[in-house]
């Protein structure tokens, strides 16, 4: 700001020499720039990424580990210990999805391993899977995969389905 505001000054009011003080000034500005763009990409900036990345690997852990827990995204921002519009960003950076993408696909591979194995109705499934209702349950299932817990339970044995749909 003070770079420009001398630029500007020495602009209004032209007196000898005023073109040598912009040269000035524009390497003040450059040198400022280059250490600017140093700094950003010091091990301090890297460390730092690395840092979020734990942070976003350990809630990742988390999630793996709870999925079948009701889980807010508030809880999970505090865990990688971010803001809540930090948390959106890294995670997704992190990971290519949301955190409830994320969420439901791990919701996901494990009903339909359940839907597989078991004779457990689709209402326990996707309440052991956390799912908040059975509506909901139906709802991403069939967004996610494009088919419904009888489809899943009737077809053969062949997996590749089971991958849920890019977003």
């Amino acid at each position: 700001n003070k770079i420009f505001k001398r630029i500007h000054d020495e602009n209004t009011v032209m007196t000898d020499g005023y073109r040598c003080v912009w040269k000035i000034c524009f390497q003040e500005l450059l040198l400022t720039i280059m250490r600017e763009s140093q700094l950003a990409s010091s091990p301090r900036s890297h460390s730092r990424k690395t840092l979020n990345q734990n942070h976003i690997q350990r809630v990742c852990m988390f999630l793996e580990a709870n999925y079948h827990q009701p889980i807010e995204v508030s809880q999970m921002a505090s865990l990688a210990q971010m803001s809540r519009s930090r948390f959106h960003i890294q995670f997704q950076a992190h990971t290519g999805k949301t955190m409830l993408q994320y969420l439901n696909d791990l919701r996901i591979q494990a009903a339909a391993k359940l839907l597989k194995a078991t004779e457990l109705t689709t209402e326990e499934i996707g309440r052991q899977c956390g799912f908040p209702s059975t509506s909901n349950f139906y709802r991403t299932l069939r967004i996610a995969l494009g088919t419904t817990p009888n489809e899943i339970r009737g077809r053969s044995h062949n997996h590749e389905w089971l991958q849920p749909r890019v977003y």
